[in-house]
């Protein structure tokens, strides 16, 4: 999922027929699968288990197998990044807001004591050496007193019949073994079940969209960049600059892939001068640039002059947009046309959402609220940041100690 993360590709492992190997096409197909619900600098982790046809594995390219040739390369890479981008679809990815805060880690006290008392060694007080021999003899009769008195826990092999616990001193004395009952129940509570690999997956193909956002009511903003809302099932609070980006970003994603002879005029044209190399490099890549609707004619040796721009560049901004636009191409000359479009979408997104500390009213939130569910993934902003987070009902109850964890001893309150 995508909150499991990590700082490095190298947590992502890929098998083929079996074999583990190495393919940066394959990892950058699963990590285009997440899209942008991964945060910037992070990679999703797992185990992609890949079933193919031996004829069209070649594993004689590497000196230790690491490596494979597959002849179908792009077409799995392809089927890949939808197969995740299909099921994290059906997700609902809005993170609980305990989650992300630091927590204070809880000891249990029984557990605890069962862990120093197998891992540390038994140790003795230091004695008189003339006092050695009747301390030795002392610690052996009160090691063979205790032994006979405390009760010998009951083994955990998987092999134990029931019927070999007949003999222990425990099983005779049903007070005693009501304690370890109840003390086993304690530390089962803390074991975090394990997946059978068996089991069947449930069948989610039938959760409605509905169901995958829920249906906000707007409360109030919050130091003028988050707003509340309610919802059947709690508390949420979103980042209203996240939430405004990313419904910018999928409009724009498919107005900058839409281009148009849509233009808007300048009434001073804007001169861009570069050194001789930036400008060969320009030159070489203008067919990318008019990808997204931005012209520049050459004006001179080493400059040149926009007279247009698309109709979507932000006003007053002009100028500041083609050159950050320009020197994506300078700092990247591979960049694909595809990845050009993106990287313009999100700083689009980013220069036309609202800003922190920007005092909303009650239209404008609520016309947020209304257009935010209609994103295909309303859950992060295009750089992973999350748009929402989540305080479930038993959350606020816990917080205002109208019901106690597990451990203590409270009911809920009227």
């Amino acid at each position: 999922m995508p909150e499991t993360t990590r700082a490095s590709r190298n947590y992502l492992s890929l098998v083929v027929n079996g074999r583990y190997i190495k393919n940066f096409q394959l990892t950058k197909a699963v990590i285009a699968g997440y899209g942008s619900k991964l945060m910037v600098g992070r990679y999703p982790m797992g185990v992609i288990n890949i079933e193919m046809d031996a004829a069209l594995v070649d594993v004689n390219v590497h000196p230790t197998k690491a490596e494979v040739r597959l002849s179908k390369e792009d077409q799995l890479s392809h089927l890949l990044s939808e197969a995740i981008r299909t099921r994290l679809a059906k997700e609902n990815l809005i993170p609980d807001a305990l989650d992300n805060l630091p927590k204070r880690e809880r000891y249990d006290l029984d557990q605890l004591e069962l862990t120093l008392n197998k891992i540390s060694p038994k140790t003795m007080p230091s004695v008189q050496p003339q006092q050695g021999q009747q301390l030795r003899e002392n610690t052996t009769t009160n090691l063979a007193d205790t032994a006979a008195e405390e009760p010998t826990p009951a083994p955990t092999s998987p092999d134990l019949e029931i019927g070999d616990l007949d003999d222990q001193p425990i099983f005779k004395e049903p007070q005693r073994l009501a304690a370890w009952d109840q003390r086993y129940q304690r530390l089962a509570s803390n074991v975090v079940p394990t997946l059978v690999a068996d089991e069947p997956e449930p069948d989610i193909s039938h959760v409605e969209s509905a169901e995958r956002f829920p249906n906000l009511t707007y409360l109030a903003q919050v130091h003028g960049t988050y707003l509340l809302a309610e919802s059947g099932d709690g508390l949420y609070i979103l980042d209203q600059h996240a939430a405004q980006e990313r419904v910018n970003y999928e409009y724009y994603r498919q107005a900058i892939g839409e281009v148009s002879n849509d233009q808007q005029h300048l009434l001073v044209p804007i001169v861009l001068d570069y050194s001789a190399a930036d400008a060969i490099s320009i030159r070489d890549h203008r067919d990318v640039l008019e990808s997204v609707g931005l012209y520049l004619e050459d004006f001179g040796q080493n400059s040149f002059v926009v007279e247009h721009h698309p109709t979507w560049f932000k006003a007053g901004q002009e100028e500041d947009t083609i050159k950050e636009m320009v020197d994506w191409v300078l700092r990247d000359g591979r960049m694909t046309v595809a990845a050009f479009r993106e990287k313009t979408a999100i700083m689009m997104s980013c220069k036309r959402a609202i800003k922190a500390n920007h005092h909303l009213d009650d239209r404008q939130a609520r016309a947020l609220l209304q257009k935010l569910p209609e994103c295909e993934n309303p859950f992060n902003c295009p750089h992973g940041r999350p748009v929402l987070v989540h305080f479930s009902n038993t959350d606020l109850e816990k917080m205002f100690k109208r019901i106690q964890d597990s451990h203590e001893s409270g009911e809920m309150q009227a």
